[in-house]
């Protein structure tokens, strides 16, 4: 005897409505699933059909239009692929690591005080975007402050990565100042085998996501002794602005790249409270001025002071403010245009400090400093469009 009444649901017709309406849906979230990460055959037909100029373009596109958070992420996935399809350079400063995908990446935070420490949030929750990539991430806050146990927590779910379902390797260590801002330096040379990309930030810098694919983007393409850098910017008085000695006034040099048809420029003042640095480049600067080599007792000489403007940029960039000390002298460079892409090379400085002690005071206008760049641009436009440079010609 077959209980057919088992099976008779099946045949009516309120059944065959449901089965239809989850059809439908099945149809129309298909395609967002499928927007979630680029086809592999979509982004290989844009390296077998496209020059590397044209490839840098269409990534050029993709983070002109990225913005922050989970929505980022399709659009980030693609950029890293069109960035790993780009032609490797020989210069070891300009090397890419190969695994885009799982990126091997140490984040070191510089925490004097408890002071900024929700703006610290705002930087690790930016932090663990990298995760959401698919890449592997270890944060490592660096600081002179006690953090009591409600703070340590608070700094393992701002580091919450939905991909693991748990937050991200992490830890806090402490140190006596001023000593604590060399120990970066410590902590790379430990780890320098361990990790493809090496990233310090101060604890009120927005540091994204998108920035440092634009820093592995612009680093593919860059000649010469010359790293991507970033600007930083404020809020003076609600609008927009550059800080003090860091706009376009005065401009030191500016550059032109024929590989890539591009504009840069090199502010005078170098420092952007941060630095990103492959495990090449690493190695570069260590052979060139001892990058790694942190004094046994912590103590720099009296022209050189230990402070963290000095270990997290001015030493890399440059020889201002303080001539006397040691440099790798790399330049750094900006892209000056198209506007939109230029933009994106900003940073927050989101304690609003523009210049000894002065807050919301002082910064030039965004739009000010921009089109100051563009000026000077078309001023040199007729040279180069007569004259073409060599790669990495400084034009002034």
């Amino acid at each position: 005897f077959f209980r057919l009444h088992y099976l008779f649901p099946l045949y009516t017709m309120e059944s065959w409505r449901v089965l239809l309406l989850a059809v439908v849906i099945f149809l129309l979230v298909l395609p967002s699933f499928r927007s979630r990460s680029p086809r592999a055959s979509e982004v290989q037909s844009l390296s077998d059909q496209r020059s590397p100029r044209e490839l840098y373009n269409a990534a050029v596109d993709i983070a002109t239009s990225m913005g922050a958070g989970a929505g980022s992420l399709p659009a980030a996935r693609k950029l890293a692929k069109l960035i790993s399809l780009l032609p490797p350079q020989t210069s070891g400063l300009h090397q890419l690591p190969t695994n885009m995908d799982r990126l091997r990446v140490l984040h070191i935070v510089n925490c004097f005080s408890l002071t900024q420490f929700q703006l610290m949030m705002d930087v690790l929750r930016a932090a663990a975007e990298m995760c959401e990539l698919g890449w592997h991430l270890r944060v490592v806050v660096q600081t002179a402050a006690v953090f009591s146990t409600r703070a340590v927590s608070q700094v393992s779910s701002a580091l919450h990565c939905a991909r693991l379902g748990s937050s991200v390797e992490h830890s806090v260590e402490q140190y006596k100042p001023p000593v604590f801002s060399s120990m970066a330096r410590v902590l790379i040379r430990q780890h320098l085998q361990e990790y493809d990309l090496f990233v310090y930030v101060e604890n009120d810098m927005l540091l994204q996501l998108r920035h440092v694919l634009l820093f592995l983007l612009e680093t593919a393409v860059l000649p010469g002794d010359y790293l991507p850098g970033f600007q930083r910017f404020i809020y003076d008085q609600g609008a927009i602005a550059a800080p003090q000695y860091e706009s376009a006034d005065p401009v030191s040099t500016l550059v032109f790249n024929p590989e890539v048809g591009r504009w840069y420029w090199a502010p005078k003042n170098p420092h952007q409270s941060h630095f990103m640095l492959t495990r090449q480049q690493v190695v570069v600067l260590q052979r060139r001025c001892q990058f790694l080599d942190v004094p046994a007792d912590l103590v720099w000489n009296s022209s050189c002071p230990l402070e963290r403007e000095y270990v997290s940029t001015l030493e890399i960039f440059g020889e201002f403010p303080w001539p006397r000390c040691a440099h790798c002298k790399l330049t750094k460079l900006i892209p000056i245009h198209p506007d939109a892409y230029a933009r994106a090379f900003m940073m927050h400085h989101m304690s609003n400090f523009s210049f000894y002690g002065k807050y919301t005071h002082g910064g030039t206008p965004i739009d000010v400093h921009f089109d100051k760049l563009k000026r000077c641009v078309v001023s040199l436009s007729e040279k180069v469009t007569t004259t073409v440079p060599s790669p990495g010609q400084v034009l002034v």
